[in-house]
């Protein structure tokens, strides 16, 4: 088991965030018997307290004391970019994907601290699309392949006794993947990715 520190009391804060729309009335649910049928929000927020924006009071353990920090990413709030197209991609598929970040939590200042920064967000990257070679830096990223053909989903890792941000054709570790997979790239690694 995870050993906690025991913690000291913390004063309870107003609510926080922006406002948004009020919850759905008709999100899916699911019977006893698995069939999807809509589901009463009113009784949700009628029982329990709900926030409506992004921010809550967490404990932040690299501060020893709660924060407010954002914790939830509304989809709805999130802002695609293209991924950039560099000019050195000749020989293969110049179809590139679309991302956009949820979180980006850099890692403490502090060298000591045994906490490192992690970045989230979406990824859609469509069949033949690639997203090319980059580094992580001092942050972790963690993605879900939420759709794609089996084992049609490529991750490419970059060997770590080459220089940190490269990534070599030849050297790059591999692995295909499929719907439901997972895979993490740890700080300081350079990734590829493709959709084949």
């Amino acid at each position: 088991p995870t050993p906690y520190k025991k913690r000291k009391p913390i004063a309870r804060l107003p609510d926080v965030g922006e406002k948004r729309p009020a919850i759905a009335s008709h999100v899916g649910s699911k019977s006893h018997r698995g069939e999807e049928r809509p589901l009463d929000a009113s009784r949700l927020v009628s029982t329990y307290k709900y926030l409506n924006g992004e921010e809550a009071q967490i404990w932040d353990e690299a501060m020893e004391d709660a924060t407010i920090q954002k914790v939830v990413s509304f989809a709805d709030q999130l802002e695609s970019t293209p991924l950039p197209l560099p000019a050195s991609r000749t020989d293969e598929s110049n179809v590139v994907g679309q991302a956009a970040q949820s979180f980006n939590v850099p890692a403490p200042q502090d060298p000591d601290t045994p906490y490192v920064g992690y970045i989230m967000g979406n990824l859609r990257l469509p069949p033949n699309g690639i997203k090319d070679p980059e580094s992580t830096g001092a942050c972790t990223q963690v993605f879900t392949v939420v759709r794609c053909q089996p084992r049609a989903f490529e991750v490419a890792y970059g060997d770590p006794h080459e220089t940190e941000g490269s990534l070599h054709p030849k050297t790059a570790q591999r692995f295909l993947l499929s719907t439901g997979d997972q895979f993490r790239i740890p700080p300081g690694n350079a990734y590829r990715l493709q959709n084949h």
